[in-house]
This record gives structure tokens, sequence and C-alpha cells, in this order.
């Protein structure tokens, strides 16, 4: 998990929902709703999230319905918003885990 600064944005039990400055600047730039972000990210459920932090995997979300990605990671009980993509159908990298939003 990085070290960059976060920010709480959300508290979703048993996890909390942070975002790098990095991704907040990005929702801006983008338009992208962080209440967008938050609702996508917890749509896979807590299941889903805590099988990721498990693997220590990055994840992203394609949110196709609202046109917008979501990479983020998880460690504990902290889910870390990497980057937000203006695009719900993107390039994904190699290991990456890819959950889709219809």
């Amino acid at each position: 998990m990085s070290n960059l600064k976060a920010t709480i944005i959300a508290t979703i039990n048993p996890y909390q929902i942070l975002a790098t400055s990095h991704s907040l600047k990005r929702m801006r730039e983008r338009r992208i709703d962080r209440y967008q972000v938050i609702s996508a990210i917890t749509s896979i459920g807590l299941d889903t999230i805590a099988k990721y932090r498990a693997n220590k995997t990055d994840v992203m979300v394609m949110d196709r319905t609202n046109g917008f990605s979501v990479v983020f990671c998880v460690a504990g009980n902290q889910v870390r918003i990497i980057t937000v993509i203006d695009s719900g159908d993107c390039y994904v990298k190699p290991d990456t885990a890819v959950e889709i939003l219809n």
C-alpha cells in the first residue's frame, strides 16, 4: 500500500475508505462525484473486498452505467483509492483484478 497521504472520505464498517490527493484531484478534474466512487467500491460487496485484502492486489471497478472506473487497494481495514478514470471500459494492468458493474 502506498505511503501517500490520504483523507478518509467514508466509513463502511469495517472499512475506512481513503482517497489520496491524486485521486481527489482526478475526481475534481473529471467531474466524478466521490459518492459515486464510494458506491462503486461498495457495490462489489464486503466479502469481495475482503477477498482482495487477503490477495493484496489492486482492484479496478469499472462502472459502465456511470462511465468511470476506480482503482483501489485494500490493506487491513483501509480501502485506499489510487485513481479515478473517466471511462467505464479501459485498459487494466495484468496484475490488477477487475470487477465490472453494468
